[in-house]
């Protein structure tokens, strides 16, 4: 599965600016093949019902102990720093920048990368061989890698795509 990212923005001072700042994040997080976890999207929650703050932050700590890693969005934030505290409590790794995130991979993003490298590498790559990774790996692959790998297989990688999610779903 891919990596899912909690997203620490503040937002008492400028909940506008927060939540703007959080619908921004979750789009290049996404680009980044990640899942992006963003708690103030609760926002709009509790403009239509309305919930106890403390109700909240306990629904967030919630979801970031579920998370693989935390990016803080710098900026002055009691709740900020209270995930901040619990995320290094429980040894979840707290990035401050969209490069720094890109360093931040989990042992199965690792291996897939080192098995698409495999692929790459051989010339008589083998449609059985990317259907292993598949199986494998296929939540982690992203729309760029099926264009990679459909190219080294001289394959249509939407069809290739779809090829090996019914194989995947039987």
């Amino acid at each position: 599965m891919r990596p899912l990212v909690y997203i620490a923005c503040p937002y008492k001072i400028d909940k506008k600016l927060g939540v703007a700042t959080s619908i921004e994040l979750v789009h290049s997080i996404l680009t980044m093949n990640m899942v992006p976890v963003a708690p103030l999207l609760f926002h709009f929650a509790d403009l239509i019902h309305p919930r106890p703050e403390d109700e909240w932050y306990r629904a967030d700590l919630d979801l970031l102990a579920r998370c693989d890693v935390l990016y803080r969005v710098a900026g002055i934030s009691e709740g900020v720093e209270r995930e901040v505290a619990f995320a290094e409590l429980r040894g979840i790794p707290v990035v401050e920048s969209l490069s720094a995130l890109e360093e931040v991979r989990t042992p199965q993003s690792s291996l897939l990368e080192l098995l698409l490298r495999f692929v790459a590498s051989e010339k008589g790559a083998s449609y059985e061989c990317v259907r292993a990774i598949f199986t494998q790996c296929g939540d982690l692959i992203s729309t760029a890698e099926y264009v990679e790998i459909g190219r080294l297989l001289e394959r249509d990688p939407v069809k290739l795509s779809m090829e090996l999610s019914k194989e995947r779903d039987v």
